[in-house]
């Protein structure tokens, strides 16, 4: 009686479940000699499987949303790592079939930034 009611109040739905099988398995013989309590147990059974039902979709609806949220912030990540590496000017302009440097003074700004970084 006060697991249904609990269960009315949805209130410890997955204690009252753990609890009814436990009880059914533990006074099995008492409960089949009594027939009073099949109401009871149709009841319980009844408002275990919709409660259970409504908890299983909102975890399995919850557990999608965090694999999206996960996946997105995993390409975000991703994203930005891509954009922290440094690019040289020969790989932004040598694929165009320009030349070696398409740009005008580009070759000299180049080799100023590389003696710049050994020290020369």
């Amino acid at each position: 009686h006060y697991m249904v009611a609990l269960l009315r109040q949805s209130a410890g739905v997955e204690l009252c479940g753990k609890v009814a099988i436990f009880l059914i398995k533990t006074h099995k013989s008492q409960i089949l000699a009594n027939q009073g309590m099949a109401g009871a147990l149709r009841d319980l059974r009844a408002l275990l499987k919709t409660k259970l039902t409504k908890q299983r979709d909102a975890l399995g609806y919850n557990l999608v949303a965090m694999k999206a949220v996960t996946r997105a912030a995993q390409e975000r990540r991703d994203a930005k790592t891509d954009l922290r590496q440094e690019v040289t000017a020969e790989e932004i302009w040598g694929n165009l079939g320009l030349g070696a440097l398409s740009q005008p003074g580009m070759e000299d700004a180049s080799k100023a930034k590389k003696k710049r970084q050994r020290g020369i």
